[in-house]
């Protein structure tokens, strides 16, 4: 063999030695060196495309730059970094295994596992995202899109040109008390079923322990300024009005309220904070995409300074409050 299965090639014969030993230049070993190049020649990949790889090729490391298209079927495996602007194509499945680099790319039928993608993957036609384990992320159409983490079928959300919406009825939730949205800006409020024939009534009015705890409620509703708003303002801090999660808890006890939890105005949740984790995307087909930061987040619980204690995050409903203060006439 012409190359020492490293990538070296090797000669047959060396004619200065040759040459030092008084060995003379014959056919026979003229025709062996020859042949030897020429197999060498042949095994390797030519720039028009005559020659082509054989087994898989590993690129130890270094980037293909200012490649045009890649397809029909195209698998790469290791880590790669895609530069300049390549359109990867073709009747097949372009797949891509290891860790990559993906910016400004477009795509057609591609699989990639484990990528990393900045700016602009445009992808056309539909398809979707899935996760390494094959858990949908993404899943698009010629009109409608969806975003899910697996566990209620293709995506959790759904959306076309003119509403974005939960793929099962009235089982997710928009934040969580751990991971709040800032402000939500609407044109008008939000809607809740009311529908009495999805509804079973308690029979009589409010309890004493009811009332009395409504009565304490009202009377500790107080103007206050939230602390993160005060480190930013100052004093120029906004002023809101209402009253106290744990205060609210404590007057149920006092007033005698076994299980305060029950009364849907009052909240409590278990405290987390995100802990970021490299992301791990397997992309089939798609749309135009575009990702900042390929992280995904693993929530974790937090708690009090003791460190045994759990922490929670406190809240009110006060759409429930209000009717809760009305239904036992404070």
């Amino acid at each position: 063999m012409p190359f020492n299965g490293s990538g070296t090639f090797v000669r047959l014969y060396n004619w200065v030695n040759d040459a030092a030993n008084g060995i003379k230049i014959s056919a026979t070993r003229m025709d062996a060196e020859t042949d030897g190049i020429a197999a060498g020649l042949s095994n390797c990949i030519t720039r028009d495309g005559q020659g082509v790889p054989t087994a898989n090729i590993g690129w130890g490391g270094y980037n293909l730059t200012g490649v045009a298209t890649l397809g029909v079927t195209t698998a790469i495996s290791g880590n790669f970094n895609f530069t300049g602007s390549p359109t990867y194509q073709g009747d097949g499945i372009v797949t891509v295994t290891g860790a990559q680099t993906l910016t400004n790319k477009t795509l057609t039928s591609p699989s990639i596992s484990n990528p990393v993608i900045t700016g602009v993957l445009t992808i056309p036609g539909g398809g979707t995202i899935t996760d390494g384990s094959g858990v949908t992320k993404f899943t698009a159409a010629a009109s409608t899109f969806g975003l899910g983490a697996g566990g209620l079928g293709a995506s959790y959300f759904q959306g076309d040109g003119s509403q974005f919406y939960p793929t099962t009825d009235n089982s997710l939730n928009l934040g969580t008390s751990s991971f709040r949205w800032a402000v939500v800006y609407a044109g008008t409020g939000t809607i809740n079923t009311s529908d009495e024939t999805q509804k079973t009534f308690r029979a009589g009015g409010a309890t004493a322990g009811e009332i009395a705890w409504a009565t304490a409620i009202r009377a500790d509703f107080r103007c206050y300024q939230l602390n993160d708003a005060i480190a930013e303002k100052g004093d120029a801090a906004r002023l809101h009005f209402g009253v106290g999660a744990k205060s609210v808890y404590a007057k149920g006890i006092a007033a005698g309220i076994a299980d305060s939890f029950r009364y849907a105005f009052l909240c409590r949740d278990r405290a987390y904070r995100n802990e970021p984790v490299p992301a791990d995307f397997e992309v089939i087909e798609g749309v135009e995409l575009i990702v900042e930061d390929a992280i995904d987040w693993n929530p974790v619980p937090q708690f009090e300074a003791d460190g045994t204690t759990p922490k929670y995050n406190w809240g009110i409903r006060y759409d429930e409050l209000q009717a809760f203060l009305a239904y036992c006439g404070v």
